[in-house]
């Protein structure tokens, strides 16, 4: 309906070179009542889905960050705290 063509307005720029970056651990598991939706990501994912919006954008699952990329950003101190 409406909000399915005002969806497809947003994106008439479709660049099949655009991710779509996603993961199944971006769900969390959050009260039933809690003020965010953990499973927001997933939610909206399948909506795009459902309205046909992600067949033109590269879907990619990310790979865990190791210590090298974590480096980058982060000082070695706090990278062997997380390990």
């Amino acid at each position: 309906g409406k909000a399915k063509k005002a969806a497809r307005d947003i994106l008439i720029d479709e660049n099949p070179q655009t991710p779509i970056i996603y993961h199944s651990s971006y769900n969390i598991p959050l009260p039933e009542r809690h003020r965010f939706s953990g499973t927001k990501y997933s939610l909206l994912l399948q909506y795009l889905e459902d309205i046909g919006l992600t067949q033109n954008f590269l879907k990619y699952t990310p790979k865990p960050c190791t210590a090298e990329n974590l480096s980058i950003a982060h000082k070695a101190s706090y990278i062997e705290e997380l390990q």
